[in-house]
């Protein structure tokens, strides 16, 4: 009996270790499964996050405390020509070429060493061409104590939105250079204005005094005709220049004779020097012999206004000598007309403007 007891209490005792053991293997395989679950939906995250870092059009990587690379995207990857399957070799970023004794690879030594963050516009040797501007930002990753766990090196390429200010900067450049010149020739449009008007005030005032001889009247005369035609050339080059302004001006093309329009225009700049009393200089045309029956397609009162505009400049600056008008055939589908003086001429340090 006694045996037969031993014997039952011993059983008795080996189901329960068994039992025991079963319950903290089942233990076990739940725990498994949850590390396996946790595993599997953090290399769900981590693909995920690649996913999104690889469609993001910046060049992003990832270095460890100590400047070796953990992990970076495939923009990245592309802009530095550089195989993806390295992210996994433990490369330090000493070991970029284009970061070598550049003021950019200080900057990451001393985002490592001292955690100071940066953000710069920078040339980088050997990506792209050598006008490519990239924006570089260096960012340290702190833990809630405020330790630093990574370092992000943010790449950008803004060449285009560089150049597109640099454009704007010419284009403010020259709206404000274009608007002091439309306000010296307003200035001087405002003199040229009053001075053919106090003329025809003058003589008007004059031919209604009594007892004018006839011959003084007819002179009075001509010189109020004279300077009313001047007055309204004025006034159209306002016109003339408040649609250039705004974009109204036309053109419209016809076949002209160009020495008919040489011999209009000379005409009319003899008549403007006999207002100037500019006798002492002489305003030929050069007209080519081979050439006199030449036609041309252009807009006749532009081709006139320009060339007067031409020598009525030349006439106010040249006093002495010749002004001389004509043209040559500069190929065989254009001719260039030209107005050539004696004057003073232009200033070597303007030229450039012209």
């Amino acid at each position: 009996v006694f045996e037969m007891t031993n014997k039952h209490h011993s059983e008795s005792d080996s189901t329960q270790e068994t039992e025991k053991l079963k319950d903290r293997i089942s233990a076990l395989e739940k725990r498994i499964q949850s590390y396996e679950e946790a595993i599997f939906e953090r290399e769900q995250k981590y693909s995920n996050y690649n996913h999104v870092l690889d469609h993001i059009p910046l060049a992003i990587m990832s270095l460890d405390v100590f400047g070796y690379i953990q992990l970076f995207n495939s923009s990245f990857s592309k802009l530095f020509d550089y195989p993806e399957d390295k992210q996994s070799q433990h490369i330090h970023i000493s070991r970029f070429s284009q970061f070598t004794d550049t003021a950019l690879g200080g900057k990451i030594s001393r985002l490592l060493d001292d955690h100071l963050q940066f953000d710069i516009e920078t040339r980088i040797p050997g990506l792209d061409s050598p006008d490519s501007f990239f924006r570089v930002r260096g960012i340290s990753m702190t833990s809630e104590q405020g330790k630093a766990i990574a370092h992000l090196i943010i790449i950008g390429n803004v060449t285009k939105r560089r150049m597109a200010e640099q454009n704007l900067i010419l284009a403010k450049e020259k709206a404000e250079e274009a608007n002091m010149l439309k306000t010296a020739f307003l200035s001087n449009l405002s003199h040229e204005i009053r001075t053919p008007l106090n003329h025809i005030l003058g003589f008007l005032e004059l031919l209604l005094m009594e007892g004018i001889p006839q011959e003084e009247r007819q002179e009075y005369t001509s010189i109020v005709r004279g300077s009313s035609e001047i007055l309204l050339k004025r006034i159209e080059d306002v016109i003339y220049i408040s649609k250039l302004e705004t974009r109204q001006m036309d053109v419209h093309n016809d076949n002209l004779a160009v020495s008919n329009i040489l011999n209009h225009v000379l005409a009319e700049a003899k008549n403007l020097q006999n207002h100037q009393k500019e006798s002492d200089v002489q305003v030929i045309l050069n007209e080519h012999i081979d050439h006199r029956n030449l036609i041309i397609s252009a807009d006749i009162r532009k081709v006139h206004q320009i060339l007067i505009n031409l020598l009525e400049n030349a006439l106010v600056f040249t006093h002495e000598g010749r002004i001389e008008l004509g043209y040559f055939i500069e190929n065989k589908n254009g001719i260039c007309f030209y107005v050539k003086d004696t004057g003073v001429g232009i200033k070597t340090s303007r030229q450039n403007s012209i």
